[in-house]
């Protein structure tokens, strides 16, 4: 599952949401980590799990910015990341990210950290597996703070219709319809080519069964059609692209394409990831059997309506056996 995401962060995203949060995580997302970084005590030693472009470091970095607390983050993820260094601006706080760690076999020494955190990450993983390293790795009396990925929230039924709305046959007719038209124009330089083109039986049947697709796209969920990125690509190729060389046309549905075989994977692991109560249940049944005991575990809700799952571990000092 590494590839796609090293992808998706390498377009330079903060948070797993896009575009959507530019910054970094917002409302009572934010609220919790402002909260948990305002307790740290001096010296703290945290290690952040899958942790992306590091939004939650540097959450905690922004809100310690005031403060004299000095301490050391660790975050790793299993893709490829990048720590911007024109956001890293806290000496007090040293960030270090590191690729290509996963969460199931975590390459530090035991009892090497006072906390361990992650946003939308451990649920990705056989969390079976990662608690058991996240036990081993915590300091007796060491604490964990997760926020996990709710069945019902909000965030996941819009993800849900993204995926419904990608995985259309409508997508691929679209995509292979620009195709087709971009073979049946040739090349195009200048406005008498366009009026060429637009006098060409071929290319206006092709440019109708494009709008076509694009109709039936936006009458299948028409809020989601204005929000997607797809539907942003084909306007910048017909308003941008149009004299575009050939070769170049022929580079941008391949990325298009490639985008969209990025987003349903990502998609489809973050709908499969999501927590139910039988979900948390088998999480804290794992937990108590590795000395972790639950300090906190509810939901987080914001307007009314669920979004994530909160959950906060102490690893206690009784010699239990896993």
């Amino acid at each position: 599952m590494t590839q796609h995401w090293s992808d998706y962060w390498k377009q330079g995203y903060v948070t797993s949401f896009g575009s959507e949060l530019q910054q970094n995580y917002q409302g009572e997302l934010k609220v919790i980590w402002e909260t948990f970084a305002t307790k740290l005590p001096a010296n703290f030693n945290l290690l952040d799990l899958c942790t992306g472009n590091a939004s939650l470091p540097l959450l905690i970095q922004d809100c310690l910015s005031q403060h004299d607390t000095n301490g050391q983050i660790i975050a790793v993820d299993q893709a490829q990341v990048n720590l911007d260094p024109n956001r890293h601006t806290n000496s007090n706080i040293d960030i270090k990210l590191i690729s290509g760690v996963n969460c199931e076999v975590l390459p530090f020494e035991s009892e090497t950290f006072d906390f361990c955190i992650s946003q939308f990450g451990i649920e990705y993983s056989s969390i079976l597996l990662t608690l058991s390293e996240i036990a081993r790795v915590l300091k007796i009396k060491g604490q964990c703070l997760f926020v996990l990925h709710h069945i019902d929230s909000r965030i996941l039924k819009a993800n849900q219709k993204i995926y419904q709305f990608i995985t259309q046959p409508y997508v691929q007719s679209l995509l292979g319809n620009m195709s087709k038209l971009i073979v049946a124009m040739g090349e195009v330089q200048t406005h008498d080519d366009v009026i060429k083109i637009k006098q060409n039986k071929e290319c206006e049947a092709l440019r109708h069964q494009i709008n076509k697709d694009i109709k039936s796209l936006v009458q299948t969920d028409e809020s989601t059609a204005k929000e997607s990125e797809l539907m942003m690509y084909v306007g910048q190729f017909f308003t941008q692209g149009m004299f575009w060389p050939v070769s170049r046309k022929n580079e941008f549905i391949d990325f298009i394409e490639q985008e969209i075989s990025s987003s349903k994977q990502r998609l489809c692991e973050l709908i499969n990831a999501a927590v139910d109560n039988q979900k948390l249940n088998s999480i804290l049944c794992e937990a108590s059997k590795l000395n972790l005991v639950v300090l906190r575990s509810d939901m987080v809700v914001e307007g009314g309506e669920p979004i994530a799952y909160i959950l906060s571990l102490q690893k206690d000092n009784t010699d239990k056996k896993p």
